[in-house]
């Protein structure tokens, strides 16, 4: 009795198991799941603000420094693909992450086995769709879908009947979770989805995107003839008339390019010249702008916005943007690369210094003797000179104001000084 009550206890434990398993896999993001937003329409949303934001986002990625030390991985990561570079590659991720929150990354095994990764490539979330495990892929699937497939008449080979030469266009093809690497910024509850800038702030968004409507939508529709119409009592006009005259007014009169023009007025009507006025809502746009840019922490600066204040800010503000919104990203992905391949990956965004911050730190190396000649020269984009191994605060040069006058030509021996330490 007491052996039939343990085997029923083992055979009570094995769904347990399996649903820890289950658990485990969900908790990791490693199988495919449902979608914690609409790719399709965040795609849509790439435009306006938003588009300026991801943009900005791929150009920094686009400029950052790879270093890897692994020759192997490096040449991979600056060649994913036989089409695309590094910088490309790189500005893909960014445009992923910045729509969807998510980015996924096929990585392609010798021969499409299990051997070394040899290439890599972004693969847009809104033509993926997800597969549950099957015997093939016990780990789930995700089918892709080329765009313009479903739009194109094929016939049961694949060709495209419409496109001469018989241009073949598949279907699309079966990829295994395995084989997909997903970088995410991560969801609160979907954790087998990214958490979308676009759904966070998807009210924001869409206020800024139906004001735009509005402001469109004034320039179309509002009548803005050059001269307001008064008509006296003589003026009379029947039902008819005043139909084919309201007609008349609009056909002439509204839309963009028939701003301004003037009218023909018949007997028993007077005119006055109207007053020119800006479009709707102009008092709220830089502030539906910048709740946009903020999901992004992005400043107008970075987007090419151009605002009035002093110098300084303006490098600050780009610093502030490199700190917390590009290096970060960066970072993210960097790690997600060298996990894929099990080596270390940076990337890092590409510096911006204030002129003026820089001259004066150089100021005090040259006086703390901090800088050889050489490397002086360097940040000067000056060539290398045969006593560049000697410290620039540690020369003493009589009737030379500028430093670097000193090492235009080389200097009498009597005129080198070394420390004596």
């Amino acid at each position: 009795m007491f052996k039939w009550i343990g085997r029923l206890f083992t055979k009570s434990a094995a769904p347990a198991k399996s649903a820890l398993m289950l658990l485990r896999r969900f908790l990791g993001g490693g199988a495919p799941g449902r979608w914690a937003s609409s790719a399709v329409e965040e795609v849509k949303h790439y435009t306006g603000w938003q588009y300026c934001a991801i943009r900005s986002l791929g150009f920094q990625a686009m400029q950052a420094k790879l270093r890897c030390k692994d020759k192997r991985v490096r040449d991979i990561l600056e060649r994913p693909a036989p089409k695309t570079t590094g910088a490309q590659f790189r500005m893909q991720i960014m445009t992923q992450l910045g729509l969807h929150g998510a980015c996924a990354l096929w990585c392609v095994r010798r021969n499409f086995g299990q051997g070394d990764i040899v290439e890599l490539f972004v693969v847009p979330k809104s033509l993926m769709e997800q597969r549950v495990p099957s015997r093939e892929f016990p780990l789930g699937s995700y089918r892709v879908t080329p765009i313009g497939s479903s739009d194109t008449g094929l016939d049961e080979l694949g060709f495209d009947e419409l496109v001469s030469m018989g241009t073949p266009f598949l279907y699309g093809a079966t990829l295994d979770a395995r084989d997909i690497h997903w970088i995410r910024l991560p969801h609160p509850q979907h954790l087998t989805d990214g958490h979308s800038p676009l759904d966070a702030g998807a009210t924001w968004v869409d206020v800024a995107d139906q004001h735009a409507r509005a402001q469109w939508s004034s320039m179309r529709h509002d009548i803005t003839p050059g001269v307001i119409i008064e008509q006296d009592d003589t003026f009379e006009l029947d039902e008819d008339e005043e139909r084919l005259w309201r007609e008349e007014m609009r056909a002439r009169h509204s839309s963009a390019e028939n701003n301004g023009r003037d009218l023909i007025l018949p007997k028993g009507v007077k005119a006055k010249t109207q007053k020119k006025r800006e479009l709707d809502y102009t008092g709220s746009w830089a502030n539906l702008r910048d709740q946009v840019l903020a999901l992004y922490a992005s400043p107008p600066v970075a987007i090419g916005v151009m605002q009035a204040g002093s110098r300084a800010a303006y490098y600050a503000s780009l610093q502030q943007y490199i700190e917390l919104a590009v290096q970060p990203l960066l970072d993210l992905v960097a790690y997600e690369l060298g996990e894929i391949f099990g080596v270390e990956v940076e990337l890092e965004a590409k510096s911006v210094d204030d002129p003026e911050l820089f001259e004066k730190r150089l100021a005090n190396d040259i006086k703390a003797g901090a800088l050889t000649v050489n490397e002086y020269r360097k940040l000067r984009r000056l060539p290398a000179v045969p006593w560049g191994d000697e410290r620039v605060g540690l020369r003493v040069a009589p009737q030379v104001s500028d430093p670097a006058d000193a090492m235009r030509e080389e200097p009498d021996d009597e005129l080198r000084v070394h420390n004596a330490g």
